[in-house]
């Protein structure tokens, strides 16, 4: 059985979470860096989500395979796949059901 290296709560496997910052076992209320006063603050603070929404934005241009594509087509293929998939669905579910 684990414990809370906060507050010393028993703690069963499935409600321990271990700080990725900190590499320490806390209970569902003591999990959050600052909860828990963890060491690793400063990464945390300098993980914030904005910081990783901008890892994910699809800059103006992209290379995929060598070949440099510009964002609006990149958007327009999702939507054409999503639209194609969809009209598939819709086909099958028609002859299916």
């Amino acid at each position: 059985m684990q414990k809370c290296d906060y507050c010393g709560k028993d703690l069963s496997y499935s409600s321990a979470f271990t700080c990725s910052y900190c590499n320490k076992t806390f209970c569902p209320d003591h999990r959050l860096p600052f909860v828990h006063d963890c060491t690793g603050i400063k990464a945390w603070r300098q993980s914030t989500p904005d910081s990783r929404l901008k890892k994910k934005v699809i800059r103006e241009d992209t290379r995929i395979r060598g070949t440099l594509i510009k964002r609006d087509t990149i958007i327009l293929y999702i939507c054409l796949s999503f639209a194609i998939g969809l009209i598939i669905g819709l086909i099958l579910g028609k002859y299916l059901f």
